[in-house]
């Protein structure tokens, strides 16, 4: 889940960019500081400045007529009105930010009508004023009921959605058989926190609490600042905050004020876990209270000494610091797994020293034209014979075209018609495709792509994937999304453990000879992106043998004789990070299988003209 403040930092990294979409009206000045009319930049002036904050990373705007000033998050918020749920969308997709949580589905809400039994009077409201402290405005706040049952008196409390809906009613007896609390809930149970029908679209902060009378002093603590308080299901069950997601997401600071003990602290731990460390603060009872409602009876604190406690309250700050024996057995798999590739490469080509291992970005590189996508296609193969889950994306070679290529591959010539429905169901087995067409108009093809890959190894536990190319992937010429976009690609390789195959153009200029196309001679070579050369685990290219072609199809038996031995195509390595082995091979192309080999062809193809469709 990413904090306001987390994609407040993002945006103000994205500062021109920004501008220039949202506020085309503001101009530049030194020192990155725009100018603009007013707080919405619907015209051009001076008034209003945007400039970053002082000893701060994030942009801030400031309207010098009016006196007025907000953040950049709040700042996109005004241009973009609606609500502020709708702005953190918008901003998560501008800032390229992955959410990934669980989409549930109802086939119906069942709305719980509140009892009209009256409060007044009764046990319950005998109990909660003169026991519990807690006030009839409190208790007209949070809708509390009483009930009668057997004998026994209940309060009860309605649990809302975030649309306002009650879905749930939970009672509460007043009594305790010995000392556990007796409760029961209406059916079917709904995941919510009590008291979030408070919470509203414009607040910011938000205190949680482990229980309802808890939740219900604090807010009765409360004369003028008004922070809505909220208690959990249980100090254990976290499955509220699916239901709650978008209301957490817009909180920039968030106070759990759980009981003072180790159910308390675990509490504190795991919800700061979920919501992000940097945001949520443990409010501590003074002793020698337990909880917030012992403390609101026996010490009746005002405002002002809540007050006191938010600003005390401490973070759960990580310990960044490890020692190596706790790394010992994540060591042991690196070993395990290096043993294991010593002894069997998952290159397509075993004699050489190359593997695509996991967690990995591998790029294959290579102008127009140079066989880098055919060798790609051939190492899918070789992956899927070996029972490797493998799947391609291609945004300039259409699905069918795809796989004609490997149906070539898989059968040793082209196929046939009757062949097409065999070569299908043998690449079904562990080879699929992504249809581009769903994210094909984006302006940022990668983030369309990447919700795919994500969910592709969740579902179908694919863990090797093909992309081509890069130069699809972000906008042309736009720098500074291509290399967010390098970092992301190898990024999400180490974070899902996948092996993320990358076809990339090489740049084809010479400036020793003007122009002419020639090999990839380092891996700075990658046409438009220094950054994906420094991204990339692994950099390999493809470059074909022009000169050999244009000889054996038209020089002299001299020049012929001089060619016959070398091979159509070189392969290098110019980086492996795990090893870093770099080498260089040539390979021979046979035109009828479209598969590459590390030696001379023996027998010609007659059909040497294909080498135009390999790419």
């Amino acid at each position: 889940m990413k904090t306001p403040d987390e994609i407040k930092r993002e945006l103000s990294s994205k500062i021109d960019r920004l501008m220039a979409d949202m506020f085309p009206g503001a101009k530049r000045e030194a020192g990155g500081r725009y100018v603009m009319a007013d707080l919405r930049g619907d015209a051009e002036g001076r008034s209003c400045n945007v400039f970053k904050a002082k000893n701060s990373s994030v942009y801030v705007a400031k309207d010098h007529q009016t006196g007025e000033s907000c953040n950049i998050l709040e700042l996109c918020h005004r241009k973009l009105g609606g609500s502020f749920s709708e702005t953190m969308r918008w901003a998560l997709k501008f800032c390229g930010f992955e959410q990934i949580r669980t989409v549930k589905t109802e086939e119906r809400v069942e709305v719980k009508a509140l009892p009209e039994t009256a409060l007044r009077g009764s046990e319950v409201h005998k109990y909660m004023v003169e026991k519990r402290g807690i006030n009839e405005r409190t208790l007209g706040k949070y809708n509390i009921f009483a009930e009668e049952k057997n004998g026994s008196h209940w309060w009860g409390a309605p649990l809302y959605d975030t649309e306002g809906r009650c879905r749930m009613l939970k009672y509460t007896c007043i009594t305790r058989i010995g000392n556990k609390k007796q409760i029961y809930s209406t059916q079917p149970v709904f995941n919510t926190p009590f008291g979030l029908h408070l919470v509203g679209e414009d607040d910011r902060e938000l205190i949680i609490c482990e229980g309802e009378i808890d939740c219900m002093s604090l807010h009765q603590m409360q004369k003028e600042s008004n922070i809505p308080v909220i208690a959990v299901p249980s100090a254990s069950n976290h499955g509220w905050i699916e239901n709650c997601f978008e209301m957490l997401t817009r909180m920039e600071r968030i106070y759990v004020a759980s009981d003072m003990d180790d159910a308390g602290q675990q509490m504190f731990i795991k919800l700061s876990q979920r919501l992000s460390a940097d945001r949520c603060y443990r409010i501590e009872i003074p002793e020698p209270h337990n909880d917030v409602n012992d403390w609101l009876v026996k010490d009746h604190p005002t405002e002002d000494d809540l007050k006191k406690l938010m600003d005390s309250a401490k973070g759960n700050e990580p310990e960044a610091l490890v020692r190596p024996n706790d790394f010992v057995l994540q060591m042991q798999d690196c070993v395990t797994q290096q043993e294991r590739e010593r002894e069997w490469k998952n290159w397509c080509f075993q004699d050489m020293p190359l593997s695509l291992r996991e967690s990995e970005l591998f790029t294959i590189i290579g102008i127009p034209g140079s066989g880098k996508s055919q060798i790609a296609y051939q190492l899918l193969l070789h992956l899927a014979s070996t029972g490797t889950k493998c799947m391609a994306v291609s945004f300039e070679v259409p699905i069918e075209n795809m796989m004609l290529q490997l149906g070539t591959q898989l059968l040793g010539e082209e196929p046939k018609h009757e062949q097409c429905s065999q070569v299908a169901d043998e690449l079904g087995e562990n080879i699929f495709f992504i249809d581009d067409t769903n994210f094909r108009d984006c302006g940022n093809n990668w983030e369309g792509l990447k919700a795919e890959i994500i969910l592709a190894k969740q579902k179908y536990g694919i863990n090797t994937i093909l992309i081509d190319s890069f130069s699809y992937l972000a906008p042309k010429l736009d720098f500074e999304q291509q290399g967010l976009i390098s970092k992301d690609l190898a990024r999400t390789a180490v974070k899902h453990q996948l092996s993320i195959v990358l076809i990339a153009h090489a740049d084809a200029k010479s400036k020793e000879n003007g122009g002419t196309k020639y090999a990839p001679t380092s891996p700075g070579s990658i046409l438009g992106s220094q950054e994906l050369s420094q991204a990339s685990h692994t950099i390999c290219s493809m470059h074909r043998n022009t000169a050999k072609e244009l000889a054996m199809s038209n020089g002299s038996a001299e020049e012929q004789d001089k060619f016959k031995k070398q091979g159509d195509a070189t392969f290098t390595c110019f980086k492996q990070r795990n090893s870093g082995v770099n080498f260089s091979r040539d390979l021979w192309f046979d035109t009828k299988t479209r598969l590459f080999q590390t030696s001379p062809i023996s027998t010609l193809s007659p059909e040497d003209e294909y080498w135009y469709n390999v790419d």
